[in-house]
């Protein structure tokens, strides 16, 4: 099962859920928008008009976050039933997985898939898929609103679109190889950590508690400096997108001045832009970093059964009087232990 799929069959909630996010994006936008008109009036000087419309972009403020609210509260539920579905459907794989096939992996590997791989698809893959749809909604309200601005701030914007691009780009193959790194450490964990803790005992009487701690501490300290790359990798990431995103503002802000100095524009549409296409440019760029996470996250989608295995069970005719058994051989780990 992979993230389309989980989308498909939970539609009504999805649809419900980004019908949300649309809702809160449109009037946080509209709140931006209306910026113009209020400076507007305050430059006239109409105070009676100020306090009016005061009143009216408080109320649309208070309708986004409230839109927001319903949004989070929305999400936690499809994320619920997301986690849940994922869960169920690995379980029932390796419910009905062949034996021998079972124990080409060790417990701990598949422990690790109910917990770090399906937390780790949570925290990556389903936030960034949210995250987008905020971030798409946000983006066509703001071409929206700048383009009834003037068309050559959108122009500006949409030039900064193209550059801000190519920034994930550079760094998608570190993250996606950091993502699929801690995975495998995470199963090697659970399997280091489920051993020693069942060996405690022998451990114990033979004095090695110290190996004990090394043997557990080893793995952990590998784990958790895996993640630090990843989120330096990710730091490192940000840091260039910010970067080119602030600058990027100041160009558009900078146009939106000149523009009002050649009274193309309402001296508060600089006050308005600078607010929208903060907005707009945010959401590009959250567009662009989290397909590189979803990207990489999808990655672990892989590692679990993509088709559900055959039963091969066949029923067994009824006992009457006795079992006999002929010619019997077991093997364990490659050891012949009942030959014949």
């Amino acid at each position: 099962m992979n993230l389309k799929q989980l989308v498909l069959k939970y539609k009504k909630k999805t649809v419900i859920l980004i019908l949300l996010i649309i809702a809160a994006a449109g009037a946080d936008i509209y709140a931006g928008y209306t910026l113009a008109w209020y400076y507007d009036i305050v430059t006239a000087s109409d105070i009676q008009g100020a306090v009016r419309f005061s009143v009216y972009m408080i109320l649309i403020r208070v309708f986004s976050v409230i839109m927001a609210y319903f949004a989070d509260r929305y999400e936690a539920g499809v994320r619920e039933c997301f986690n849940n579905e994922m869960k169920g459907k690995l379980i029932y794989s390796l419910a009905h997985m062949e034996y021998q096939r079972y124990e080409e992996k060790e417990p701990g590997e598949y422990a690790s898939w109910l917990t770090n791989d399906i937390h780790q698809i949570e925290d990556k893959c389903f936030s960034s898929f949210f995250l987008i749809c905020e971030a798409v909604s946000t983006v066509l309200f703001s071409i929206v609103a700048l383009f009834y601005m003037h068309p050559l701030i959108l122009a500006t914007c949409i030039i900064s679109t193209v550059i801000l691009y190519f920034v994930p780009k550079f760094f998608e193959k570190s993250i996606t190889e950091s993502t699929l790194n801690i995975s495998e450490i995470s199963e090697k964990f659970s399997q280091k950590i489920h051993d020693t803790l069942s060996g405690f005992q022998s451990f114990v009487s033979a004095h090695r508690r110290e190996q004990f701690i090394q043997q557990n501490n080893r793995i952990s300290i590998a784990l958790e400096k895996e993640k630090k790359i990843l989120l330096r990798r990710s730091a490192k990431m940000g840091m260039y997108s910010v970067a080119i995103f602030r600058i990027l503002e100041g160009v558009t802000c900078c146009l939106t001045a000149v523009l009002a100095f050649l009274k193309i524009v309402g001296i508060g549409a600089v006050f308005s832009v600078a607010n929208i296409s903060n907005r707009f440019l945010n959401g590009i760029n959250s567009i662009f970093s989290n397909l590189v996470i979803l990207k990489s996250s999808g990655k672990i989608f892989e590692k679990f059964p993509k088709n559900m295995p055959e039963d091969n069970r066949t029923t067994c005719p009824e006992i009457k009087n006795s079992i006999e058994v002929r010619n019997l051989q077991i093997k364990y780990d490659n050891h012949i232990v009942l030959d014949h």
